[in-house]
């Protein structure tokens, strides 16, 4: 008997330690966050009581959770039991915008959480119910105490729910992600709302158990892209944020215009007006019966929208006759609405109406950051365009210290550019931009010094706080489009009206120059060389651009995904411009004179809407110039049409453009460049021209295409997009050792599109380099995939295909070679699928027409099948500026390679090819359309 009681023992013994170390694993899981949707925080003991009220409220069915909840609250509770199981029936109505019944519940908990001992995590739930509450009452403009009261209520929350649950848990997750976007909304500061925003990211996408409550972190990180200028991983943020709305088991209305707004908003910035329109209807159509600050938001956006499709003023008018939301705006939306519709067509019109809803909204309790921003913005170049700058100035000023407690009675620009100032990361270097702008016009128009000065020192402090937020190439160009671009015009206009050739104005001029040109083609090449992993090369997966290019145009949900998740990872590893870009000591004119060779100069143009700026440098000198751009496009264009037209009718107009164009450009330094090879660096239009066939001198009397005095005759010329990326190919190295392997693709006898000079021409190289290694694929060899097979290893890449570039901006990578030229097909090399295979080759020849050509795109230049073998790492590419003469290329190319062979250096065997073409050919062929459009980009 005993025996069995012994047993009994034993057995109820190892039943309790078993109970009693999973009761102690299960509190660790609690503390350490746990794998489950379900959130761990009841006493022990009524677990089973609340169980699956919290399965459904962590599934998102809030409706039947909140049923749930109050039905337990008629079971004989303890008072924290109650506490907790009210906080949850509030925070299910605030999920479903139940606002007026949470407000019924969280004040009887205001009763009685006070007055009993609690946990953090109650503490925490009741703090961010009443902090949302208070958050929805602000958009819907009831009036409630200070916004500081409102951050207090979610800084306490989250606090709490740190203590109780740490760090990896859905409450902390969901206090940091409503904490960022009260500060974007509502704050001074970006800065603040990422700090908060994108940890709430990270901890969403590792916890996909969270699913349901990821739609307002989903919202939120399209908010910080919009900031960013980074539109399309905006467009999936929100994207994913409305497919968890429409499958969710509550209708959010509210949240749902929200998303549609901020979905609008974000293609309005991309210019797609017609398909915002649409969207904002949407929107709409959802909120028109509300009346809530959400209302008037979509109101405003879609009217400001509706202003892109250049509307008549009588238009604008009409349109506030059949939106009665307006007539009850106390704080005068309208007025805003029409200061925006005058902005750029009638400035003082603007002001006056910004103005006046300015002095109606300071009487509203809380304002919206972004909205004064746009104001305060509008107003300061309003004013700036019509000269009163110090109106101007006071703009920007107040704009830029929006929010922020100032003890000063008044601050000065000279205060601005202390250090206690524009170290704020919430300073954004454009304000410095705009500031200086102003001063630089209010020195053109009065002529003192103190302003030049003034506006220099601000140029010189917004570059140096210039930060691209995001390393996506279309925010990267949008930056460029919507704000580098006209900066750096600007800033180096001021450089040079400084008038001071000293070494840190003439330093300051050139990193000026170059600080955006080719930032992206730079910044790859970086990459490339450094062999980074996957996931900091930001080119490295071109997936978008191919399902682009297959899904015409349409992505689908996943594709969406995919882009988006890869941008978010790679922000982490490119976060600014000079982590990404080591730029400090390449871009002085000191590092200049050292790097090139005692034959060599440099000019670097940057051209710009009202002047040409200029910097000649070599070993001695260094000059700086601005220059006007009249008629430089228009010579341009007509030299290139007269070219490409290939008639000797025109010989006296091709004369007329070159000769412009080279008084133009080089004749103020012609002196200076004598004999030595000249390095260019051209940006925007002038990368249409080759400079070598411009002509020098007056006019032959007998004129004809042989006897012109061409550039080339007197000066080897050498091109690339930026300094920057000529160091960086120097780096690498153009000189190819002299056992060639040569590589070559061309269509054969066997295709219809046989190019047979280009043939013979190929066929030849065994000849011309009899130590090397010729591997020539044509006919049914010429495959995109023995492209990829054969190309990676090899010193010398040949095509002499057809190709076909593509000149619409919205479709930068979209060139392409063609191994098979009778459709776009699996055998179409397009410029992503370049980039993307890493090449060891010295050397890449484009036999191919329009190879040089493409969309220009602001400062980074042209989106070129050039650029994206520059880009996967190969240091000198020839390539075409137009459509090419099979014959007369295949001959030049021939000269080439015979120049090559001896040489081993590619831009002089092109230089010294041309000069022999020229020698032997006659007055017909001695056409530079024959011979000037075969360039040499390093």
């Amino acid at each position: 008997m005993n025996q069995y009681k012994h047993i009994a023992i034993f057995i109820f013994s190892l039943i309790g330690l078993i109970l009693f170390f999973r009761i102690v694993n299960f509190d660790n899981q609690h503390k350490k966050g746990l794998d489950t949707v379900i959130d761990y925080i009841h006493r022990e003991g009524i677990n089973k009581v609340f169980y699956k009220a919290d399965e459904l409220k962590y599934s998102g069915d809030f409706e039947n959770a909140a049923d749930r909840f109050i039905g337990i609250l008629d079971h004989d509770l303890s008072q924290q039991e109650r506490i907790y199981c009210i906080n949850q029936i509030v925070y299910c109505y605030l999920w479903m915008n139940e606002d007026s019944l949470a407000l019924n519940y969280l004040n009887e908990i205001d009763s009685l959480i006070y007055c009993t001992n609690n946990n953090e995590g109650d503490w925490g739930d009741f703090y961010f119910n009443k902090g949302l509450l208070r958050y929805h009452q602000i958009q819907n403009n009831f009036v409630v105490e200070n916004q500081c009261n409102i951050l207090m209520y979610f800084q306490f929350a989250m606090n709490y729910h740190l203590d109780e649950y740490g760090t990896d848990h859905i409450k902390y997750g969901t206090c940091l992600n409503q904490i960022g976007l009260f500060y974007y909304e509502y704050g001074q500061t970006l800065d603040s709302a990422q700090f908060y925003i994108l940890p709430a990211y990270d901890l969403f996408e590792k916890h996909v158990e969270w699913k349901a409550f990821s739609i307002e972190n989903e919202f939120g990180m399209a908010l910080l892209n919009l900031s960013q200028r980074d539109h399309r991983p905006g467009e999936a943020h929100v994207e994913n944020a409305l497919n968890l709305l429409n499958n969710a088991s509550y209708k959010n209305d509210i949240f749902l215009a929200k998303c549609l707004n901020l979905k609008a908003n974000l293609l309005k910035k991309q210019k797609k007006n017609i398909q915002a329109d649409s969207i904002y209807k949407k929107a709409i159509t959802l909120v028109k019966n509300k009346n809530n600050h959400l209302v008037l938001e979509v109101y405003s956006n879609w009217i400001i929208n509706l202003c892109r499709f250049n509307l008549s003023e009588q238009d604008f008018n009409n349109i506030f006759d059949t939106i009665q939301v307006f007539n009850s705006d106390s704080f005068g939306n309208k007025y805003r609405l029409y200061g925006y519709y005058f902005f750029g067509k009638d400035d003082k019109r603007s002001i006056r109406y910004y103005n006046e809803f300015l002095q109606k909204y300071s009487k509203s309790q809380l304002k919206d950051r972004n909205i004064l921003s746009e104001i305060f913005y509008s107003l300061g170049n309003s004013y700036e365009a019509i000269g009163e700058f110090d109106s101007a100035f006071y703009s920007f000023k107040t704009n830029m210290l929006n929010g922020v407690e100032i003890k000063e009675e008044e601050i000065s620009v000279n205060d601005l550019m202390k250090p206690k100032f524009h170290r704020m990361k919430r300073f954004n270097f454009r304000l410095y931009g705009e500031m200086a702008n102003v001063y630089l016009n209010k020195y053109k128009k009065f002529a003192r010094e103190e302003d030049i000065l003034i506006s220099y020192r601000l140029y010189q402090l917004a570059d140096s706080l210039s930060v691209i937020q995001s390393q996506n190439e279309d925010a990267i160009l949008t930056y460029q489009k919507d704000a580098g671009d006209e900066f750096y015009e600007s800033a180096l206009e001021a450089c040079y009206l400084m008038g001071d050739n000293s070494k840190s104005v003439l330093d300051q001029a050139f990193l000026f120059s170059e600080k955006m040109k080719s930032y992206i083609l730079y910044r790859d090449m970086l990459q490339i060389r450094d062999s980074l992993d996957v996931e900091t090369s930001l080119m490295e997966s071109k997936i978008y651009f191919f399902e682009k290019l297959k899904k015409r145009y349409i992505l689908t949900e996943n594709q969406i995904k995919e882009y988006s998740n890869l941008i978010e990872k790679l922000k982490s590893h490119l976060s600014n411009l000079n982590k990404a870009i080591p730029l400090e000591n390449t871009l002085k004119i000191d590092f200049v004179k050292e790097f090139l060779k005692p034959s060599q100069t440099l000019i670097n143009f940057t051209y710009g809407s009202k002047w040409i700026h200029l910097i000649f440098i070599n070993k001695d000198t260094t000059v700086f110039l601005q220059l006007p751009n009249e008629k430089i496009e228009e010579n341009i264009n007509e030299f290139r049409d007269i070219l490409t037209d290939n008639s000797n009718g025109q010989i006296a107009d091709f004369y007329r453009t070159s000769h412009f164009l080279f008084k133009k450009l080089l004749s103020p330094v012609s002196d200076l460049i004598g004999k030595d090879t000249l390095i260019i660096i051209r940006d925007k239009i002038l990368n249409l021209i080759p400079f070598e066939a411009l002509t020098i001198g007056d006019s032959p009397e007998e004129l004809n295409y042989k006897n012109m005095n061409y550039v080339i005759n007197n000066t080897f010329i050498k091109y690339s997009p930026s300094w920057k990326v000529y160091v960086e190919t120097e780096k690498v190295g153009k000189k190819i050792s002299n056992k060639f392997h040569v590589v070559a693709f061309t269509y054969g006898s066997k295709s219809k599109f046989l190019l047979k000079n280009s043939e013979r021409m190929l066929d030849s190289l065994a000849y011309i380099f009899k130590n090397g290694k010729i591997d020539i694929f044509k006919n049914e060899k010429c495959r995109k995939s023995i492209f990829f097979d054969k190309s990676k290893k090899c010193d010398i890449l040949h095509f002499s295909l057809h190709a076909l570039s593509i000149s619409r901006n919205d479709q930068l990578w979209e060139n392409m070679l063609l191994f098979n030229p009778t459709k776009v097909d699996g055998d179409t090399l397009f410029g992503y699928e370049i980039f993307k295979t890493h090449l060891d080759a010295k050397l890449v020849v484009l036999g191919t027409c329009l190879s040089a050509f493409g969309p220009s795109d602001y400062r980074e230049g042209v989106y070129s099948i050039t650029r994206y073998f520059t880009q996967a790492g190969v240091p000198s590419v020839i390539s075409s500026l137009w459509e090419i003469d099979e014959n007369r290329t295949a001959c030049l190319l021939s000269l080439f390679y015979s120049e090559l062979a001896r040489s081993s250096s590619p831009s002089s065997a092109l230089y010294q090819a041309k000069i022999k073409y020229l020698r032997n050919t006659d007055e017909f062929m001695a056409n530079p359309v024959y011979w000037s459009g075969i360039i040499c980009n390093e």
